[in-house]
């Protein structure tokens, strides 16, 4: 950091100050820069300060480089802040924000960057809300070579195609960001003391990246595609990422809590290669390319992957990793997911809680691994899992074809599962499909069963040799892990830095302490309205206040009132609407010392449907007047909302009518058809219509979405513009065929003027 009176020294000289007043300013000696109060923008995009040069210094004098006003959007930030290109260049001391990406530095061998901020640099508008997940918000980490991370997505740091390079005490926290850290093919490199917390993708990024130490480090809250109780998807986001070929790394001390992941690593599209015909031959050069490819020979160790959205850590197609002393609570589906492992130690770590749902169905558990391979899973604790460990082997058929699996193979053969202690855990281990497993001496305390394996999976016990002499010798798993511990230990004396991350946000909790914005993660730094999710059956906008404060007052403007009874007005606010109407409104929440109110805004819809629920035999999709036939024979209530949230269930399961649930309607082949009539105020209005499967919304007789047909969950829009209040019918048909099913209907205001009409 700079002296307190932010002179900077090189070589006991003060460094000469350049001011920065415009764009492409040129840097090539050691200097201090000064920077203006007004935005500098990279109007060319590459690049606002360009240091050229090797063994410089440039101290940023503690000053901010702003690429935009205060107050942009984070998407609406672009260009490049600062680029680097030279050997050997150290920047420090100050911040950059208001960029698509804050440093980029390219071909930088001996790069130091220390003591910046980078917080408020590019992160994407996020679609989805607490109410429902938008597929658009998925990351597409695969590839890179084309600079696509960074291109696409933004980052605070991005170095390429460097080796010995040492990143330490940045930050890159919240204030929308998407990315932290980002690394493609940097090696032999040292990041530690830094915190990328609070983004919407990744907090530290890695490609084609080996032999670095990444130790001491926050990777907090990185995460997106999460409500809590209503959907964890992740969407690819992570605190740590680690793709195509990153090997030999140090992953130590870190907290990496609440993200998508906590850390995930695959090998790569590279890695598996290409698709091969069936009947080819492992000794295919294609095949032959592959064998041994993957994120190898990494060690994990002593960091906290707790809280995450999907797995603490995701670690497949890679060979002789170590995975050891890790905290994993909390996560929404497993501790660690390790498909196709081969060679992988997971040893001494804590698992507690993992998966949503406390019986561990479908792949919840401590350890989930399919088509795993010479794993030792030895010396660890497990406390309050349904499912402790699976292991199995499915059909895979898209990876099966891989050139990887194979040169590899992807049978889930030879593992070990020894010397681990099971606390109040219903199954410890549970084996599918898997050939020539070996249980050691484990451990039960109040656990329900030791091992649960179908007729191919009968496992073999690892019972210690004894001597002549009779002295019990130790087993092979039993040295396996001697020789891993030794490894871990070796790995430890390289961990660097000097902050202890883990346990600094403990305080706020679980995975309920994932808010999700269209800006990204809540931070927690201040106080802030969230809309939850719709309450099926209510009808009415439920907001929550957050952060410290105290509530001074509150206001409702529009067609909408708060309840007083469903309210506690300090931290709780339920506003509904009037019946029959769409009900836009503004919640103004006053708090104590602070001038301007907060401010809630959206659009009731508080008008009952009429809807009639039957099964069907005729395919809608071929006989409409049959099916409409049929549901003459149905079953006719009112819902308070069109909020038909069925997921596996049907209407018997998630109507709240007695009439619907007696009627025992089939979860699969059920139909509605339901109307209701609505004052619209003058304005225009967007219909946001989501459905699995096919549904047909009309407004006065007048088709607004047609999607009669078998498809996954998809949201239509549609739009209404009057003049002048006006009392429209809404009617909507809907049928299931299989599997998931959702129907929703959101109506939201549009701004702007009124479409000029189409002269006839």
């Amino acid at each position: 950091a700079a002296d307190a009176d932010g002179a900077a020294q090189v070589a006991g000289q003060a460094l000469p100050v350049v001011r920065v007043e415009r764009d492409d300013q040129r840097i090539a000696s050691s200097c201090r820069l000064e920077f203006p109060g007004t935005p500098i923008i990279d109007v060319n995009g590459d690049g606002a300060i360009h240091i050229v040069g090797n063994d410089l210094v440039v101290d940023l004098g503690g000053g901010t480089l702003n690429g935009r006003a205060e107050g942009t959007l984070p998407w609406d930030r672009s260009g490049l802040g600062i680029v680097v290109q030279g050997r050997g260049v150290t920047l420090r001391n100050g911040a950059v924000r208001g960029f698509q990406v804050g440093v980029l530095a390219t071909a930088c061998d001996g790069f130091t960057a220390e003591d910046l901020d980078l917080s408020g640099n590019w992160g994407a508008k996020l679609l989805s809300t607490s109410a429902a997940e938008d597929n658009a918000d998925w990351l597409w980490p695969h590839n890179n070579d084309k600079q696509e991370w960074r291109t696409r997505y933004g980052a605070a740091l991005c170095i390429e195609r460097s080796k010995g390079v040492t990143v330490r005490r940045v930050k890159a926290v919240g204030q929308g960001a998407q990315n932290g850290i980002m690394l493609d093919r940097v090696d032999d490199s040292k990041i530690y003391d830094n915190d990328c917390s609070f983004l919407t993708g990744w907090g530290l990024a890695m490609w084609r990246s080996s032999r670095n130490v990444i130790s001491r480090n926050a990777f907090d809250f990185c995460v997106r595609g999460y409500s809590h109780g209503v959907y964890n998807r992740g969407q690819d986001s992570a605190g740590i990422l680690m793709f195509e070929q990153c090997s030999e790394n140090l992953i130590a001390l870190n907290s990496v809590t609440h993200g998508g992941d906590g850390i995930f690593i695959f090998a790569g599209n590279e890695a598996l290669g290409e698709d091969l015909p069936e009947g080819t031959s492992a000794d295919d050069p294609r095949a032959v390319s592959c064998k041994g490819r993957g994120c190898n020979g990494n060690v994990i160790t002593d960091n906290d992957c707790s809280h995450a959205v999907a797995h603490g850590i995701e670690l497949t197609f890679s060979f002789d990793n170590l995975i050891a002393r890790n905290g994993l609570a909390n996560c929404g589906i497993t501790g660690i997911w390790g498909g196709y492992s081969r060679g992988t130690d997971i040893v001494m770590n804590v698992f507690d809680r993992n998966g949503v749902d406390a019986a561990n169905p479908g792949e919840q558990a401590g350890i989930s691994c399919e088509h795993a391979g010479d794993l030792l899973i030895f010396g660890n604790e497990f406390r309050n899992q349904g499912v402790a460990v699976k292991l199995w082997w499915d059909e895979d058929p898209s990876l099966l074809r891989k050139a990887w699996a194979l040169s590899n193979g992807a049978e889930c053969r030879g593992n070990v599962v020894a010397g681990n202690r099971f606390v109040d855990c219903g199954t410890a281990i549970q084996l599918r499909r898997c050939e020539g497993t070996k249980i050691g001496r484990n451990d039960l305390e109040q656990s329900t069963r030791e091992v649960d394996f179908d007729p191919s999976s009968a496992p073999r016990y690892d019972r210690p040799p004894l001597e002549a002499t009779g002295r019990r010798m130790p087993t092979d798993s039993e040295q396996r892990f001697a020789v891993a511990g030794q490894r871990n230990a070796k790995q430890l004396e390289r961990v660097l830095g000097e902050r202890t991350p883990i346990g600094a946000r403990a305080a706020r909790g679980g995975r309920e302490a994932i808010i999700i914005t269209p800006e990204g993660p809540y931070d927690w730094s201040r106080p802030m309205l969230v809309l939850d999710a719709p309450r099926r059956g209510d009808g009415a906008h439920h907001w929550r206040l957050l952060g410290d404060a105290e509530v001074r007052g509150t206001q409702v403007q529009g067609r909408a009132s708060l309840d007083p009874n469903a309210s506690d007005l300090k931290r709780s606010f339920k506003v509904y609407g009037t019946p029959g109407f769409v009900s836009p409104y503004r919640l103004l929440v006053s708090l104590e010392g602070r001038k301007e109110a907060l401010v809630g805004e959206g659009v009731i819809v508080n008008s009952p449907w009429s809807a009639r629920f039957f099964s069907w035999t005729k395919d809608p999709r071929e006989d409409l007047d049959g099916w409409r036939r049929e549901s003459e024979q149905g079953v006719t209530v009112d819902i308070p909302a069109m909020d038909l949230r069925y997921g596996s269930d049907g209407p018997s399961q998630i109507v709240a009518d007695e009439k619907v649930r007696a009627a025992s309607l089939p979860k699969e082949r059920f139909g509605m058809i339901a109307t209701t009539r609505l004052t619209f105020p003058a304005g225009r209005w967007r219909l946001r219509l989501m459905s699995d499967d096919g549904v047909r919304l009309k407004a006065d007789g007048v088709t607004l979405v047609d999607r009669w047909n078998w498809h996954a969950p998809t949201e239509d829009l549609a739009e209404i513009a009057t003049d002048r209040p006006r009392e429209i019918e809404l009617e909507i048909e809907h049928f299931e065929l299989d599997g998931h099913s959702v129907l929703t209907l959101e109506i939201e205001s549009i701004p702007g003027p009124l479409p000029v009409p189409t002269p006839n």
